[in-house]
């Protein structure tokens, strides 16, 4: 069995951060030389394409090599520890790694309501939908 580590060097982290470097906001982390490099130009907006657990190598299968994502592919990144949507997403979107923000996982208990959250939707694990809280339970417990 071989067992991928992320490299932070070069994972969503490290994107994260060139990006907020770009913009002169603080981050810290270390950024990714090759995102800061292009970057370079004064672009008025950057867009990241986040695809949930697609690969390059399934992209690779599966899209001719004129296609617009092959075609315009930049840089592949390593994932963040854990390696769950919830902790990748919310990296990107703090610059911060799942150890400092704390969204691990879809669900998470949270002793304060003594109740498992599905923390995205804010929602009862195993419910219909239904609310936890009238604020975002994660938001105000998680750092």
């Amino acid at each position: 069995m071989h067992i991928k580590y992320p490299e932070y060097d070069k994972s969503l982290l490290s994107l994260a951060s060139s990006i907020l470097k770009h913009y002169g906001a603080e981050s810290t982390h270390a950024s990714y030389p090759y995102i800061d490099h292009l970057l370079t130009n004064d672009y008025m907006n950057v867009v990241i394409m986040l695809f949930d657990g697609l690969g390059t190598k399934i992209l690779e299968k599966h899209l001719p090599e004129d296609s617009f994502l092959r075609k315009n592919f930049v840089e592949s990144f390593s994932s963040v520890f854990p390696p769950t949507t919830t902790a990748a997403t919310v990296s990107i979107e703090s610059g911060l790694s799942p150890a400092e923000h704390g969204w691990l996982g879809w669900s998470l208990y949270f002793s304060s309501i003594d109740t498992t959250v599905s923390i995205f939707p804010n929602t009862i694990s195993g419910s219909k939908g239904v609310q936890a809280a009238q604020y975002h339970v994660a938001r105000k417990f998680l750092p």
